[in-house]
């Protein structure tokens, strides 16, 4: 335990010397002075409850009898009763220290299966505490409100928005780490997970799995990668799933979990963050790495990077698909191992351009980011897309050609205008405060120019997917 207390949470009761007669040999003290006999007061409830309403100090064992006396306080007559609630827990809230070990008993009982506090009072636990009580005060009786009415999501959250561990969370603020109360938090740690957990929130549900047998850890796993898009290299979180979760792991789970979940541990593996590609990006439009590149590319590289970076807090899931020399270029400069990214064969089309798979919303984007003769590939997103695009290990351009998308866009003329103007017709919106220049309106003579460049480059074609498969006229 955290806290070595006794098992037996009850004070001991006040003791006093057992007295016989008053005439030996028949009376006088007993001759073992250590028999002792337990004394019991003879004072009733209500007695003391009126002590209590005139500001007297109690005894510990008095307040036991306070706390504890469900059959006295059953017997009380209902205004009588109603009086004596709030006179007990007025007076309990008028002294700071009084109030915590109230809590710490009350957590301390829960932690053992039982209440150590009649449910008169607990019925009538304040939701509001004094404001001049200290803030480890108040949070104590948050998480003993939380755990009495078996709100345990609702405090395994308020745990992990506090980022820290089940036990030193208790701990720290003095009451009981071990027991039933932590067992039911552990058992719901999966449920205070949001959607796109951060790794932070990770890396708080796996130090919970220390606590939970297999069964229990893979019920939890199966949850939670449902709402797991990405999991960041290197993590405790992905260390983990290495370790445990994978088919080539020793004493993997991997067998004993369902279908989608495999495919999910699978398709996790094949996605990257968005920040990662800037990195990359970033390192591709440096002379230094591509020795090789133009002015004009290293600028479009970037400005076609910074473009997709004002949509990025959209992004669900980005797959990146790069290119054989690109990879040579970039582990000559960085530990390319530390990104989860997918490096195509050397082949004519998979050589054009480096490749960028976004899942937003309803729907999944293929962008090229090299040159402007490529187009951009909207797609309704569907199960089967989905499997195509994220469940293999390897795709490329190849790959992409075989798909149809339901709508295709140039890069011609004003195109990041007219593009983010379509985005948002589909709901697709650019980050807060970024990019707003994007929805500035055209001109006429703008519209008009990037009219006739579509007129010309669409003209006479029987598939307008041809641009977004080979990025020519065939």
């Amino acid at each position: 335990m955290g806290v070595n207390r006794p098992w037996f949470l009850e004070p001991r009761l006040p003791k006093s010397p057992q007295i016989a007669s008053t005439v030996p040999p028949l009376g006088g003290l007993v001759s073992n002075p250590s028999c002792e006999k337990v004394f019991v007061s003879d004072k009733s409830l209500i007695d003391i409850i009126e002590k209590l309403s005139n500001r007297n100090v109690l005894t510990e064992f008095e307040w036991l009898l306070v706390l504890r006396s469900d059959e006295q306080y059953q017997q009380m007559e209902e205004g009588q009763l109603d009086q004596a609630v709030q006179t007990v827990w007025r007076a309990i809230l008028s002294d700071e220290q009084r109030f915590s070990k109230v809590v710490i008993k009350l957590v301390a009982g829960l932690a053992r299966g039982y209440e150590p506090v009649t449910d008169v009072l607990l019925e009538q636990f304040p939701r509001i505490i004094p404001a001049a009580f200290k803030p480890e005060l108040k949070l104590q009786a948050q998480v003993a409100r939380y755990l009495r009415n078996k709100q345990y999501i609702d405090c395994a959250k308020l745990v992990l928005s506090l980022n820290q561990g089940l036990e030193l969370f208790f701990r720290s603020l003095g009451l009981e780490s071990k027991g039933q109360h932590i067992e039911a938090l552990l058992c719901q740690a999966e449920a205070a997970i949001p959607v796109n957990p951060s790794t932070g929130q990770l890396t708080w549900w796996r130090s919970c799995q220390d606590h939970l047998d297999v069964d229990q850890t893979i019920e939890q796993l199966e949850c939670l990668l449902a709402k797991v898009n990405q999991v960041v290299t290197g993590t405790p979180f992905e260390n983990w799933i290495k370790k445990y979760c994978l088919p080539e792991s020793k004493q993997s789970i991997w067998f004993r979990l369902s279908r989608d979940a495999q495919l999910k541990l699978k398709s996790m593996y094949n996605v990257i963050d968005f920040e990662s590609v800037k990195v990359l990006f970033h390192e591709l439009s440096e002379i230094r790495t591509d020795p090789g590149i133009t002015l004009r590319e290293s600028n479009h590289l970037q400005k076609r990077t910074s473009y997709w970076a004002d949509f990025s807090d959209s992004f669900e899931r980005v797959r990146f698909l790069l290119t054989a020399r690109s990879e040579k270029l970039l582990n000559r400069q960085i530990d390319l191992s530390q990104y989860n990214v997918t490096v195509m064969e050397s082949k004519p089309f998979n050589d054009k351009s480096e490749i960028c798979i976004f899942e937003v919303g309803n729907f999944i984007l293929i962008e090229r980011f090299r040159g402007t003769s490529f187009d951009l590939g909207i797609f309704e997103k569907t199960m089967e897309l989905e499997s195509i695009l994220f469940e293999p290990e390897y795709i490329d351009s190849y790959t992409l050609m075989k798909l149809s998308p339901d709508w295709v866009h140039d890069h011609r003329s004003y195109w990041q205008k007219r593009l983010t103007q379509f985005l948002k017709n589909k709901g697709i919106r650019l980050n807060p405060n970024s990019g707003r220049h994007w929805l500035e309106p055209l001109t006429s003579e703008q519209r008009l120019q990037a009219s006739q460049d579509k007129e010309r480059l669409y003209f006479g074609l029987s598939d307008i997917h041809i641009y977004f498969k080979i990025g020519r006229r065939p």
